[in-house]
């Protein structure tokens, strides 16, 4: 459970700072264009893998960050050529 909890808080502040970074560009430039934030998960087989993303994905649908950040989730699979 405290390793979901880390794992939700990372997350979380990972949205965050990158949302930041959005508000600091310039007004009209960021009504153009939202962040592009990639999910990247070498396995989705794991309970807590799941949890995590799921916590990403909620966070990104909410205000503010709903307007800022296009949230992309990748699946590479276990090929570690396919995670680079």
């Amino acid at each position: 459970m405290k390793l979901l909890k880390r794992l939700g808080l990372a997350a979380s502040l990972t949205l965050a700072t990158t949302a930041g970074v959005a508000t600091v560009v310039d007004h009209a430039e960021a009504q153009d264009k939202k962040l592009k934030v990639y999910l990247s998960l070498s396995y989705s087989g794991n309970s807590w893998q799941s949890e995590a993303a799921n916590i990403v994905k909620a966070l990104a649908q909410t205000p503010p960050y709903d307007k800022t950040v296009e949230l992309k989730e990748v699946i590479s699979g276990t090929d570690p050529q396919a995670q680079i």
